[in-house]
Parts: structure tokens; sequence; C-alpha cells
């Protein structure tokens, strides 16, 4: 009876340290998060551990990053500066708070960074880019008259609207919209939906789902069609 005691014991035990091992520390579920680009499950943990009191110095680069690169860009700027001022900053975040004021509008404090960065790095071509051209931003404003921009507000929304082309008429994009998607996949990236592709009406003011064959539970878009505008050639990604 004692010997089979004991082989019980060691099973327990056995058990036990295997559970152990194949515990997931939050930190671990983050860097993993993190490396398979899902940066809205990313902002999502780090967030509710610094709520529930953990401290921000293990999850601030983590958040500045993954803000940042879903255009975020007052947020990561408010984590790049935590990890600017505790000492916690790598080369590459002073350089991205650069490019995250530059983002903002805020081009004389951009300037001021890129030149103070400049004088850490000189080596860097990128920053050299950006040095050369100072006005840049003030170019980008002067839109030649001949040229008329309006706000298509039916199609542009809240959500990510890119990759437009024209098709018989109509106006061809992708959109991450919940409006008229069947799919209610969420992608990790951003939190947003799956893209699908729609068309906008004419008259600009109709979008609907462009093709029930070619949407599906894939990112589509962008789309391109051959000139006899009879074959379409659309990128799928399943992330």
């Amino acid at each position: 009876m004692k010997r089979m005691n004991k082989y019980y014991l060691t099973i327990i035990c056995a058990l036990l340290g295997f559970a152990l091992q194949c515990q997931v520390t939050p930190l671990e579920e983050i860097k993993e998060s993190f490396q398979s680009y899902e940066y809205a499950v990313v902002i999502e943990l780090c967030e509710n551990l610094i709520e529930e009191g953990k401290d921000p110095e293990y999850y601030a680069k983590y958040l500045a990053d993954s803000y940042r690169l879903n255009n975020d860009f007052e947020r990561s700027a408010h984590w790049l500066e935590y990890l600017i001022e505790y000492q916690l900053a790598e080369q590459e975040d002073y350089l991205n708070i650069a490019l995250v004021q530059k983002s903002l509008g805020n081009h004389e404090e951009a300037l001021k960074l890129f030149m103070n960065y400049n004088s850490i790095y000189p080596n860097d071509p990128l920053v050299k880019r950006h040095l050369n051209n100072k006005e840049y931003a003030a170019d980008l404003g002067v839109i030649n008259e001949s040229i008329s921009i309006q706000n298509v507000q039916t199609a542009n929304t809240k959500m990510n609207d890119f990759g437009a082309i024209e098709h018989r008429g109509k106006i061809i994009f992708s959109s991450s919209r919940k409006e008229g998607s069947s799919n209610k996949r969420r992608y990790k990236w951003d939190g947003e939906n799956y893209l699908d592709l729609y068309s906008l009406s004419a008259n600009g003011k109709e979008v609907m789902s462009f093709s029930n064959e070619i949407n599906s539970s894939f990112h589509e878009g962008p789309v391109c069609f051959a000139p006899d505008g009879k074959t379409a050639s659309v990128s799928y990604t399943h992330l």
C-alpha cells in the first residue's frame, strides 16, 4: 500500500510540474501577441495590467509601438515620452517620437527632436532626409487650383477605407466597416473587422457590398481590373 501511495504521489508531482511549465506569464503572452502582429490584443492586455496596478515600466514599450502601428499617435507619444523620461528608451524610440510628433502636425517640435536624434546618431540616412526637406509638410498644403477635393461622407468612415479605383462608373474600395459585411472576424492588428470590397454609386450617395462571390472570410483588397473590365485581380490575406 505504501508503494502504491508513493507511485500516486510521483504521478501527482509530475503533473503539477508539467502544469507549472505550461503556464504563460502575462508578459510572455504580450510578447507573443506582439510578435504575431496582434497589436490590438497587446494594447488591451497592457492597459488592463496597468489598471490593475502593475508597473507600466514593463509594458510602456509595447504600448508605444502598438499604438503607433495603429496610427494612434497621441497615445503612442504619451508612452514614448514615458520611456524617455524614465531612461527606458532605445535608439528607435528617439526616432519614433520625432515621427509621431510630425504625424500629429507638431512640425517645430518634430524638427527639434530630429535634430536631437541626429546629434546622437549622426549616421542615420532617414533623419537626414527629414532634415533636408524641412518644408515637406508645408508643401503638402499647396494644392493645385485645378484639383478639387471633397469628402464623400457616405464612403469615408472612422474605419479603414482605402484602395479606391473607378470601375464602370462606380468607385470600388476596401473597408473594415461593419455595415453590409457578413464577415464577423476581427483583425487582431487593430481590432477592426476583416476587409471587404464595397462599391460607391456614381452619385456618391450609396455604398453597398461589391460582390458576395468575392467577399469572404479573408481580407479582400485592393482590387484592380483588366482593360476590358471583365477580369478582377484581388488580394486575399488571412492573418
